[in-house]
């Protein structure tokens, strides 16, 4: 009878006191249905033409390890999306890609390869590269990644490169999660049949990126892993381009970006930090496959990375 009630007033479900785990079902339900009408009801090409003022691409790097790249990637493109900007989120990571599974989708073909074929034909558009993305919100759109990770030479450097100019073209910001680079030189610097490097990907991002942001946590081994990487990256992007991001460092420890700072000078690298705090709003995002902003807790950490995002505006 109360459930019938409830449906009379528009009311789609009703949780009793304590069910968690239904209201993150729920909760997950409403959100995919959403994004699917949001899918269906973009017409042919959700893509907009015409002149956009594209500001820059920006690649979200890190060293192996899990630093939490992918959370930083999605979460400077939706700050960027709720300024007002029309954000595209690309999942470049051709070892492990994740940003489909963290925002709750689950999808067998890979938007990059669709991307990437159509520009192989000197198809890519805007019509083309609708297909290829998925609406997460009214400014922010995702190209989900390889999620079969051995299919990752299907994505030749050429077709990278064609498919992130064209996004700048049609988006405001163009925000891309990309794997650690390798030491492939001394193993497979010349593949055979000509088939590209294992992280080919990143380094045709990195070369025609804008802004870099490094991820690391405030740990002895990912501070050690990033300033390895870090001279190799500044082979491939200017050095003016690279920014610092501290990851889950604890509110209780305000000097963790000054000691991740003060090694990497000791390493002759001089570069600006910045400092995300550790955040309990992001398990829930990974539980229920929301985005940051459709998580009422995760405000403050809204905040640190819109100033993350205004340091690359800067």
């Amino acid at each position: 009878m109360a459930a019938d009630r409830a449906r009379h007033w528009g009311i789609a479900s009703i949780v009793r006191w304590g069910e968690s785990e239904a209201l993150d079902r729920i909760v997950t339900e409403l959100q995919r249905e959403r994004r699917s009408s949001m899918d269906s009801s973009a017409g042919d090409s959700p893509i907009e033409t015409g002149n956009r003022s594209a500001r820059g691409v920006t690649a979200v790097y890190g060293p192996a390890g899990a630093p939490g790249r992918s959370t930083i990637a999605l979460g400077v493109a939706e700050a960027w999306a709720r300024s007002g900007e029309r954000v595209c989120l690309i999942d470049a990571d051709t070892i492990g890609p994740s940003l489909a599974l963290l925002v709750g989708m689950t999808e067998d073909v890979s938007g990059l390869l669709v991307a990437a074929r159509y520009a192989d034909q000197g198809a890519l558009d805007a019509r083309s590269l609708g297909s290829a993305c998925r609406r997460l919100d009214d400014r922010l759109w995702l190209m989900s990644g390889i999620g079969s990770p051995e299919r990752w030479h299907q994505l030749r450097p050429a077709s990278m490169d064609r498919v992130v100019r064209t996004c700048a073209q049609l988006f405001d910001r163009v925000v891309i999660d990309i794997n650690p680079l390798l030491n492939t030189d001394e193993i497979d610097d010349v593949m055979p049949g000509g088939l590209p490097l294992r992280d080919s990907a990143t380094r045709s991002v990195l070369q025609v990126s804008d802004t870099v942001f490094a991820v690391t946590q405030p740990d002895a081994v990912s501070v050690t892993r990033l300033t390895v990487d870090l001279p190799r990256i500044f082979t491939l992007v200017s050095h003016s381009c690279v920014s610092v991001v501290v990851n889950r460092y604890s509110r209780r420890d305000s000097r963790s970006a000054a000691r991740v700072s003060e090694v990497l000078t000791e390493s002759g690298i001089s570069v600006p930090v910045h400092s995300i705090p550790e955040d309990k709003s992001v398990l829930l995002c990974r539980r229920t496959g929301s985005l940051l902003s459709e998580v009422a807790t995760s405000k403050r950490l809204r905040r640190s990375l819109a100033k993350l995002r205004d340091s690359a505006a800067a």
